[in-house]
C-alpha cells in the first residue's frame, strides 16, 4: 500500500489477526528516526528500537499516552504508531483531539491498531484516510465499520463486507479501504 506522512491508517480486527504485523511490515519503509512508536505491549516493535523512536508503555494510562503524542506532534514530519488504540481513542481529551485533528497539518501521519472498531470515537474516525480490515465477527463492530465507510444503506454491499470480514480467518488476510477515494481492495495477504 502506498502511504505518505500525512496518511492516517487504522488497522481493525481481532487479536492475532495480523494488525501489528501489517504495521511492522509497513514501518520498514519509514526513514530512520521518522517514526514514533507507542509500544503498548513493550515487545512488538523491538526491531525498531535502534532505528526509530520507541516509547515502551509503562502504565497504560491516558496521561502517559498524552505525554507520548506531544513528542511527535512537536517534532512534526513523522509517522506515529499507536498500538492498542482501543485504550485511548475511546477517550476525548483536548490533547488527543488536538493530535488526531491537526497532526496531519504538521506532517504527522498515523498507523493505529484497534481490536474494536467501536472504540474509535466518531470525531476521530473522520480523520482516517485508510482502513485495513482484518478478521472481525462482532456484529456491532461490523455495523460500525459499514457506517464508517458509508455502505450501511447499501444492504448488498454491507452483507458482502460482513461475510468477507468473518471469512478472513488466516493471519495476515486483510482488505484495504481508501476512505479518501471510496475504494476497497480484494482480499490481500501480506
Amino acid at each position: 500500500m502506498k502511504f505518505t506522512r500525512e496518511s492516517a491508517i487504522c488497522c481493525l480486527g481481532k487479536a492475532e489477526a495480523g494488525k501489528t504485523w501489517w504495521i511492522v511490515e509497513h514501518l520498514k519503509r519509514v526513514p530512520y528516526g521518522k517514526a514514533y512508536i507507542f509500544d503498548f505491549n513493550q515487545s512488538d516493535f523491538n526491531a525498531f528500537r535502534k532505528s526509530q523512536n520507541v516509547w515502551l508503555n509503562q502504565t497504560g494510562s491516558i496521561q502517559e499516552f498524552e505525554k507520548f503524542i506531544q513528542i511527535p506532534y512537536s517534532a512534526g514530519n513523522c509517522m506515529v504508531v499507536m498500538e492498542e488504540a482501543d485504550n485511548y481513542l475511546s477517550t476525548d481529551t483536548p490533547t488527543i483531539r488536538r493530535f488526531v485533528t491537526t497532526a496531519r497539518n504538521r506532517g504527522c501521519g498515523m498507523m493505529v491498531s484497534c481490536k474494536r472498531a467501536k472504540s474509535v470515537l466518531p470525531q476521530y474516525r473522520a480523520r482516517f484516510t485508510h482502513l485495513i480490515l482484518f478478521h472481525n465477527d462482532l456484529i456491532d463492530d461490523i455495523a460500525y465499520i459499514e457506517e464508517w465507510i458509508g455502505i450501511k444503506k447499501e444492504k448488498e454491499k454491507a452483507r458482502a463486507l460482513e461475510k468477507t470480514l468473518r471469512g478472513l480467518a488466516l493471519k495476515g488476510e486483510f482488505i484495504e479501504v481508501d476512505l479518501v477515494n471510496s475504494t476497497s481492495s480484494e482480499v490481500k495477504k501480506l
